[in-house]
């Protein structure tokens, strides 16, 4: 059953409707309202109703207008439209009833300049040259030639210049001196590739300066080397005899020192079983936190005081505390806090929050419901002061539809239900609940 809606569908002149479909029916069965439109289904055509009959909206084409690029516009009317259609330079335009047919326009491009007729047309480029193409002003070919094209590659080092013939010569790719880099020259598809690398063992024949990080995979004995940056040993422990200390370092306040964030999962011990384990400032724990023995903790505001307790110190801390506890479960209960930043309510806080009630009285086409101070046939509901809190659906109860009105919510809780006509004595039923 389609919706009943009892008062006016303003648009507000910047909404659409879309996808819309006329109400099929006929002019005898629809109702003889003055503006009224429907789909008469008897005659195929859309009519509308002019207060004394209907007029039907379908019909032959009444006005044509065809307006031209340089704004210039040809406007029919009344009487016969002649349409034509001539080609501008270098375009044609024929027409043809062929015998049986239907009637044919057909518009064809001239054939383009003496420039490119047939004792010049063919493939033009090569490997040594490239085809250059003249268009006029209507986009077509009128002259193609062609142009050579360099085949030398030139290539400079510090101390001398080669060129490079790439229609005979080959380029090479070689290692000064073994075990310094290795290269290779693959073909794929019409991919030619280059790679260069460093082959297992590498040797330097001079110094090696590293000027950030020096990674080590195995054992590595480095004496009285300085790095600029990590050096990372795997494989292998770093070690200090038993008067030395280990220091780890790092003035970038920033950065600081990380340990252990190259691979996921790798577990980290930090002291003996019996050592001790300080920390100077605070502790940020990214994942569980989990404490085998006592957990003592100085300064709290929130501490565990039993199993199914936790206890908040209030701003002053004094011998009154909030205790959050739980009740016993029957089974797994999950509570979870909105996201959200408010105060929780007691159930005690809770006040009403819903309101139900019939209006109409086939006379009054404004209804209001007020906090309080209603009289007939305007009603109170009780719900507070603020009626952007409240959410209103309308019901009619004869057929228990969902029905639309103007619902105007305004001050001091006050909400205007507007019908276009009178609704019947209690017809309406009102629903409001409190939200907020």
């Amino acid at each position: 059953m389609a919706i009943p809606i009892l008062n006016h569908l303003d648009l507000r002149s910047v909404s659409e409707l879309q996808n819309a479909i006329l109400h099929k029916t006929t002019e005898g069965s629809a109702s003889n309202v003055e503006g009224k439109i429907i789909y008469d289904t008897g005659t195929d055509s859309p009519k509308v109703y002019n207060g004394s009959s209907w007029i039907d909206l379908g019909g032959d084409i009444r006005q044509v207008k065809v307006t031209a690029d340089d704004g210039n516009s040809y406007d029919v009317t009344s009487g016969n439209f002649d349409l034509v259609i001539s080609g501008d330079t270098g375009i044609s335009t024929t027409y043809s009833i062929p015998s049986g047919g239907v009637p044919t326009l057909e518009i064809d491009l001239d054939d383009t300049s003496t420039d490119m007729t047939s004792t010049n047309s063919g493939v033009y480029g090569s490997a040594t040259a490239i085809p250059v193409i003249t268009v006029d002003r209507q986009g077509r070919l009128t002259a193609a030639t062609t142009a050579s094209i360099t085949t030398t590659l030139t290539i400079d080092d510090a101390s001398s210049t080669q060129d490079v013939s790439l229609a005979t010569d080959d380029l090479q790719f070689l290692s000064a001196s073994a075990n310094e880099i290795t290269t290779a020259v693959t073909k794929d598809g019409t991919d030619v590739k280059v790679t260069i690398g460093l082959p297992d063992d590498v040797t330097i024949g001079n110094n090696l300066t590293v000027t950030t990080d020096l990674s080590v995979d195995g054992v590595s004995n480095l004496d009285n080397t300085d790095i600029d940056g990590t050096l990372v040993v795997d494989g292998s422990n770093i070690s200090l005899d038993s008067t030395s200390t280990l220091n780890i370092d790092n003035s970038n306040t920033t950065n600081g020192v990380k340990i252990g964030t190259a691979t996921s999962g790798v577990p980290i011990t930090i002291g003996h079983a019996t050592s001790e384990v300080t920390v100077g400032d605070n502790l940020t724990v990214n994942g569980n936190f989990t404490v085998v023995g006592t957990q003592t903790t100085l300064n709290e505001t929130v501490k565990v005081v039993e199993n199914n307790t936790i206890e908040f110190e209030g701003t002053t801390a004094d011998a009154h505390e909030i205790k959050l506890t739980g009740g016993e479960p029957t089974a797994d209960r999950v509570v979870a806090l909105p996201d959200n930043s408010g105060t929780i309510a007691l159930t005690t806080d809770i006040t009403a929050r819903q309101f139900t009630t019939t209006i109409g009285n086939a006379s009054a086409t404004t209804i209001n419901l007020l906090n309080s101070g209603a009289s007939a046939p305007h009603k109170n509901h009780g719900l507070g002061a603020d009626s952007t809190q409240f959410m209103i659906q309308l019901i009619e109860v004869s057929s228990g539809l969902t029905v639309m009105a103007d619902v105007a919510r305004g001050t001091s809780g006050a909400i205007a239900i507007t019908f276009a006509s009178a609704p019947a004595a209690n017809a309406i039923r009102v629903l409001i609940t409190k939200i907020g």
